[in-house]
């Protein structure tokens, strides 16, 4: 005779073994729909990457002394008088990326990071850059010189005011 094992009377263990492998597989649910709404979540929010403008406003021309360069750390800009006007350069350095300083007491540029040497210009002196640092555009604004860090221009163009 057949015995139907469906109709039975559980005995404790049985129901405990199946309450057991009930929540675990409600937990496996559980975390399934998370991480899918997780994806599904962020792809439906754009990838946008907010960077900060490219047009850094500097100073007045009246305001940069002639012969000496001024700094601007947080833009990675340097800004020069010139006999015949101004320009600016950026001060990361041309041989692995790493932002150089203005070393007042010797009057050069040097980069940290491997040695290379810039005159006030950009010009390579030593090290291991293999091109000087490069100019930016320069324009006037409202009275204000305003270096654009994403254009660059020749290395010996000069902004006439």
């Amino acid at each position: 005779m057949l015995v139907d094992d469906l109709r039975m009377e559980l005995t404790p263990e049985e129901l405990s073994r199946r309450k057991l492998l009930g929540l675990v597989g409600s937990g496996c649910l559980a975390v399934f729909l998370a991480g899918s709404g997780a994806a599904i979540g962020q792809f439906m929010w754009p990838n946008v990457l907010f960077e900060e403008p490219s047009k850094v406003p500097l100073l007045r021309p009246e305001d940069v002394a002639s012969g000496a360069l001024t700094t601007f750390a947080r833009h990675k800009v340097f800004l020069a008088r010139a006999p015949g006007g101004f320009f600016a350069f950026t001060s990361v350095c041309t041989h692995l990326g790493c932002v150089t300083n203005y070393d007042q007491a010797l009057g050069k540029i040097l980069c940290p990071c491997h040695g290379s040497q810039f005159d006030l210009s950009g010009r390579v002196l030593g090290g291991p850059a293999p091109r000087p640092l490069p100019r930016l555009e320069l324009t006037l604004e409202k009275g204000v010189l305003v270096a654009d860090t994403r254009k660059f221009v020749e290395p010996d163009w000069v902004f006439k005011v």
